[in-house]
This record gives structure tokens, sequence and C-alpha cells, in this order.
């Protein structure tokens, strides 16, 4: 747990992580309201990773999980929230990033952690 954090911190200290608080609990029990996560900036996502994107047709930025990947368009879900199936699926050009890690949890964000 703490290699993982230093990991992460280190990764933010020569800008490969933005740091991200959470606004809400659309996505309890992965993240609450609050909740400081890094993200990795990247132009890529797969299916199951916790990404933050811009909202399709807001000037607001979400975080969801990534149900579907269909070439260029990303269909998002969260379990208490609004999600793709209220605004429909987003642009990979709209990615700001995939979540790495929950600070304040201290805990990894990425699949591979989950599943073990």
């Amino acid at each position: 747990m703490i290699v993982a954090f230093l990991k992460e911190l280190l990764a933010f200290a020569i800008r490969k992580r933005k740091i991200f608080r959470v606004g809400g609990d659309s996505m309890l029990p992965a993240l609450q309201a609050n909740d400081i996560i890094f993200v990795r900036p990247d132009t890529q996502c797969s299916k199951g990773d916790i990404v933050v994107i811009r909202h399709p047709y807001k000037k607001t930025i979400v975080i969801k999980h990534v149900a579907e990947i269909d070439d260029d368009l990303i269909e998002l879900r969260s379990p208490h929230g609004t999600d793709s199936r209220q605004f429909g699926k987003s642009s990979l050009k709209n990615l700001v990033g995939v979540a790495t890690y929950n600070y304040t949890k201290k805990m990894s964000l990425t699949k591979a952690e989950f599943s073990s």
C-alpha cells in the first residue's frame, strides 16, 4: 500500500499524474464525496477503468466507470448517478485521464489491483 502511494506521489511530482477531488456520491462504494484521487492523463482507456472525462454537453468534468468502448465512443456507468443512459456516449477526445489511486482510502483504482 505504501509502495503504491509512493509511486503515485513520484508520478505526480514528475507531472505524470493529476489530482482531483470527487464531488459527489454517484460512484459509491468505489469513490465518495471529497475523496482525493490520482489520475493518469491519457487518451485511451479500457472497459472497467474509472475515468475522468468532460461531460458531453455541460462544461463540467465527471468521474465514471467505463462500461463499453465502441470505436471513438465510451459508454459510462455510475452506480448512483447520471451516466450514458441519460446523456449518451462520450467521445474519447473528452477523456481527461484514468484514475489510478484513491489517496483518501489509500487504495489502488487500477483494474489489476481490484481483481486481486
